[in-house]
């Protein structure tokens, strides 16, 4: 908490690699170099009219890299030592709010930005004179900004709605190259742009009896890059069978979208021809069934 008086309260937590610790210091050495750190926190405001404010964060840094074998020795027999570098990095943020109206309702709103980041490079160095040799580079930048909110009502005992949209704005930034069978440097992918999605979807939860519940909705998809769109439909049912047991069944069609570097790779088509045929690509649907069973063990 901030203080007494306030309900207000925060949460930070930072982590290194216990890795990347021992390998600074010398007291571990496993060939490579691999390092992490992460830093996330959670801050809650609440008021007293205009509802709980909320401001969250996420973010992470990793390098893996392997260490140049100074003695050629060891190298492998074609006379050559390959030299790596990776990078995985993401981070996350946003703001938060909720708000409770006096008829059994609420409505919850967010704004976020996330960012991932994925970089390799290779080299290979010559055992004659020590000369870099630029092999492949591989980039792919994504970054999200999202907006999503929904309307929750509690309308009496037994029915209960809520709907809601998602709409976000995705960002990329792709490369990729390297080597070819011809031995030439060629570039697959070199790309920036943006696409957009929208989601809107719809919930009503019914309990017929005291130990039935039913929940159904529909969730609709759109895509932007390519207009393909999807309308899928939703439910499940769970069945109280007694205060620390319930069991329950759903099914459901859901849909995903491919990674944008996908859409946006030069490919060959039947004819022959290079080209961002990607872009045609539907989504990716499939009908998923879950079977559960819970029980309370204390």
């Amino acid at each position: 908490p901030f203080c007494k008086n306030y309900q207000g309260s925060y949460l930070v937590n930072y982590r290194y690699s216990t890795l990347g610790l021992l390998t600074s210091a010398g007291l571990l050495d496993i060939g490579d170099i691999n390092t992490y750190q992460d830093l996330a926190f959670n801050i809650n405001l609440p008021t007293t009219k205009l509802g709980t404010f909320g401001v969250f964060g996420l973010g992470g840094l990793s390098l893996s890299k392997n260490k140049i074998e100074k003695d050629t020795q060891l190298w492998d027999p074609i006379g050559e030592f390959n030299h790596y570098t990776f990078h995985s990095d993401m981070g996350a943020g946003g703001i938060t709010h909720q708000y409770f109206f006096e008829n059994n309702a609420y409505l919850k709103t967010s704004i976020a930005l996330t960012s991932q980041r994925i970089a390799f490079e290779r080299d290979s160095i010559s055992a004659v004179d020590f000369s870099e040799h630029r092999f492949n580079r591989e980039h792919f930048t994504n970054t999200a900004l999202r907006f999503s909110t929904f309307y929750n009502k509690k309308i009496n005992t037994l029915h209960t709605i809520r709907f809601g949209t998602i709409i976000s704005q995705l960002n990329f930034d792709l490369g990729s190259a390297g080597i070819n069978e011809l031995n030439q440097y060629e570039t697959y992918l070199a790309d920036k742009g943006n696409a957009y999605t929208f989601q809107g979807f719809a919930q009503w939860k019914y309990k017929f009896t005291e130990r039935w519940i039913l929940n159904t909705g529909v969730h609709y998809f759109h895509f932007q890059l390519n207009k393909v769109n999807s309308v899928e439909p939703r439910a499940g049912i769970q069945y109280q069978i007694n205060d620390i047991q319930t069991l329950s069944f759903g099914v459901g069609l859901h849909s995903r979208m491919e990674p944008m570097s996908l859409y946006n790779a030069y490919v060959l088509n039947e004819k022959g021809e290079l080209g961002r045929f990607n872009q045609n690509l539907g989504l990716t649907k499939a009908y998923h069934y879950v079977l559960s069973y819970d029980r309370l063990l204390n």
